[in-house]
């Protein structure tokens, strides 16, 4: 089974809310007209607009119950307010409803929005230290704002920030 994700083509930078949106329904859309057709061991994430809570919870229930998808993809950097704040309550919740896994990728190109990206020279440093430091605010946040407790079924999955903090940020 193959599971696409919006990957490069997530629009969560573009700066005018209404085509985040729309950007997103048009690309949920397209997958279930063309491709999760084609077989069924396609699977797919819903794109949707996170920086837009209600927006991103109404795109879920529209398309969530479509058998192809099994997860909903967002995106988290030190330009964003972490998803665990109450803000983006709505997007877990129609997440639950549905049975589906949210999905977090590390965002914005280069991570040079976030200020831990200071002084860095290398792709080494920007990637290795940004990424993974931008993962354990955007957990901890989780963790520490409730938000397991306000969702107990829900299921959360941190894409390329690494692993190996975590022992030591359970620890602490």
């Amino acid at each position: 089974t193959v599971i696409l994700t919006p990957g490069f083509t997530r629009p969560q930078s573009m700066f005018h809310q209404a085509m985040v949106t729309a950007t997103a329904a048009a690309y949920n859309d397209f997958l279930i007209n063309e491709v999760l057709p084609a077989s069924p061991r396609i699977k797919a994430e819903i794109m949707i607009n996170h920086r837009n809570p209600a927006d991103g919870a109404a795109e879920i229930r529209r398309v969530g119950s479509n058998p192809g998808f099994v997860g909903v993809y967002t995106e988290f950097g030190g330009n964003y307010e972490p998803i665990g704040t109450a803000k983006h309550d709505p997007i877990f919740e129609a997440a639950v409803e549905h049975d589906l896994v949210v999905t977090s990728h590390i965002g914005m190109f280069w991570q040079k929005a976030s200020p831990l990206s200071e002084g860095t020279r290398t792709w080494t440093e920007l990637v290795g230290i940004s990424a993974v430091c931008t993962s354990m605010a955007y957990v901890g946040s989780m963790i520490m704002q409730g938000l397991f407790d306000k969702f107990p079924d829900l299921r959360v999955i941190i894409k390329e920030g690494g692993f190996w903090w975590l022992p030591e940020f359970m620890a602490r």
